[in-house]
């Protein structure tokens, strides 16, 4: 969709638009919302009537009925812009987690807004000396472009769970709705594992839609495995999807085929060679828009190719690692505990003898445990520290900090699991998990939903306490224990995996000569230090030191300028 406004006139193109009965008010809208019936069962009793069973109507009441008040009271996916004709006011509002886009442009007598970023291009002008520095230097660091910053100046990402609204010769304000979305965790817990399950059953049962041809992302891994057993139990039909390598040592798809079996679904899977996942990587790119080096976005692009053919939505398990403590660095937090007992200044000059010591075994645990959390956790992805920018890049950007620390001042009070839970809820969670996501399962004309992603389930995960989320050596612990009936034997004490990519192999065999070719592009001197990148290149060829996560940023930002016409 791309909506404008502009000098008191309202055009909207390319989304379908609901007009109330009085013609005051228009609502575009696009996603789900899963409470609808619930909200339009409120608005009924208290008088109000409703022509249709659309979301969009239903949104539009309960915003004349509740105000802005109406955005907290939304549950499931979505952006939405609605426009009062009366009092010449135009409000967009995105959901809590940052499921759904909407990008907006601010310009000297209006704003335009569109859910995706392409449309906004021309408006900006794309050029290289548009492109926003400051983004495009927390690609490097992050491997995405955190909110609410975008390639382009002037080309914001409204952040999730905000409003904006616009008035002729007011400008812009914007708005948080709701309090930021926080993973508080306790000291003691009430928590049974009947609750944890029954809330996170409701949560998939009402993305369950009746009539739909549905399916789930099956990984083989906990969380996909119970999305597809519970979603069973009210679809019978459901189907489930997989990816496979030819490198069996990375291909998950043994563990699929037996999750699958042992549920009683049909698996629809398909095999991934290098080659074909280098047409992905690209194809993924134009449909993405913005540069994403997470390896697994190709193999997620074939996956919704896959799922597309037979299904109309898919059920995935998004959100389920940063909620209940999923990701393998959770764990350094016991494995670090000693540090605690240290006083800082004893750290920091355990630091500073750290650095000058040479890279021997030790000395990144070392570094790790004396250097506080703020200065060195930023999300799931940390590709290239500060220093190594100034020595890779040929422009300045902010440094990461000016992303993490707003967050980590707000976050405080929490223990260090709770703060890297809230980092990557912020940062990872938005910036690729979700966006790879959406936008790759959209380029198939198929619909994803996000059980985990939940107000309910969210609610419940404020509630764990560090043991139930991380035991020992057992990750999501509580999880585990609530559907430990529904998991099948070979899952039991199966650890996280998630799609792995055999990236590193590939790109010292198949990949290497592409990767080769793509950094010795003509102009690539201007944005990166061509020689250093090449050179990176031969050292991972040759097996001096795994660089295959740093050097698919380089080779996916070079890609991504030359789908964006701004390298020769």
């Amino acid at each position: 969709m791309l909506v404008s406004y502009k000098a008191d006139e309202f055009e909207i193109k390319g989304a379908s638009t609901y007009t109330s009965v009085d013609n005051q008010y228009k609502c575009i809208m696009e996603g789900r919302i899963y409470n609808a019936s619930e909200l339009v069962t409120k608005l009924k009793k208290a008088g109000v009537y409703l022509k249709t069973e659309s979301d969009a109507e239903m949104v539009m009441a309960l915003y004349r009925f509740s105000g802005t008040d109406a955005w907290s009271e939304l549950r499931g996916e979505f952006a939405l812009i609605i426009y009062d004709q009366k009092a010449k006011k135009l409000i967009a509002v995105r959901d809590g987690f940052g499921i759904k886009p909407l990008y907006y442009n601010l310009v000297n007598d209006g704003i335009y807004l569109a859910s995706k970023l392409s449309k906004l291009e021309t408006r900006a002008r794309l050029a290289e000396k548009q492109l926003d520095y400051d983004g495009l230097a927390h690609y490097f660091t992050f491997q995405y472009i955190p909110e609410e910053m975008t390639y382009l100046k002037g080309i914001k990402h409204l952040m999730a769970g905000c409003s904006l609204t616009y008035e002729l010769g007011k400008g812009a304000e914007i708005k948080p709705y709701q309090l930021m979305k926080v993973i508080e965790g306790r000291r003691t817990s009430a928590l049974t594992t009947e609750l944890v399950r029954e809330t996170i059953t409701e949560s998939i049962h009402t993305r369950v839609q009746a009539g739909l041809c549905m399916g789930t992302f099956l990984s083989g891994g906990i969380d996909s495995t119970i999305i597809t057993k519970v979603a069973k139990q009210y679809n019978s039909n459901i189907k489930a999807f997989s990816i496979g390598y030819d490198c069996p040592k990375y291909s998950e798809l043994d563990d699929a085929k037996k999750s699958a079996e042992a549920i009683g679904v049909e698996l629809i899977s398909r095999i991934v060679n290098a080659r074909e996942y280098w047409q992905a990587t690209k194809d993924s790119i134009v449909h993405l828009e913005t540069p994403l080096a997470d390896p697994s976005a190709p193999v997620l692009y074939l996956l919704a190719e896959l799922a597309s053919k037979k299904v109309d939505a898919v059920l995935s398990g998004e959100g389920a690692d940063e909620l209940f403590g999923g990701y393998p660095i959770y764990k350094e937090v016991d494995g670090l505990k000693l540090f605690t007992y240290v006083p800082d200044g004893v750290k920091s000059k355990m630091l500073g003898l750290a650095r000058s010591i040479p890279n021997i075994k030790g000395k990144g645990y070392l570094m790790r445990g004396c250097t506080p959390l703020k200065n060195r956790y930023i999300g799931n992805a940390f590709i290239f520290t500060e220093e190594e920018k100034e020595q890779l890049l040929k422009f300045k950007g902010a440094s990461w900090h000016a992303i993490t620390d707003p967050i980590y001042e707000k976050i405080a009070d929490l223990s260090p699991l709770e703060q890297m839970q809230t980092i990557d809820l912020h940062t990872w969670a938005k910036g690729d998990i979700l966006l790879k996501a959406e936008r790759l399962t959209k380029a198939h004309g198929l619909e994803v939903r996000m059980p985990f992603l939940d107000d309910a389930v969210l609610n419940i995960a404020n509630e764990l306490t560090k043991a139930e989320k991380i035991s020992g050596k057992t990750s999501k612990a509580l999880l585990r224990a609530a559907f430990k009936n529904d998991l099948p034997e070979h899952m039991q004490k199966m650890k996280k995996r998630g799609f792995p990519v055999p990236l590193a192999t590939w790109l010292r065999t198949e990949l290497y000569d592409d990767a080769q070719a793509v950094l010795q592009r003509p102009y690539v001197n201007h944005f990166i230090d061509q020689e250093l990148a090449l050179r990176m290149l031969t050292d991972h060829q040759k097996g001096k030191r795994d660089l295959s996560r740093p050097l698919w940023t380089l080779i996916i930002f070079v890609l991504w300028l030359q789908q964006k016409c701004l390298l020769s």
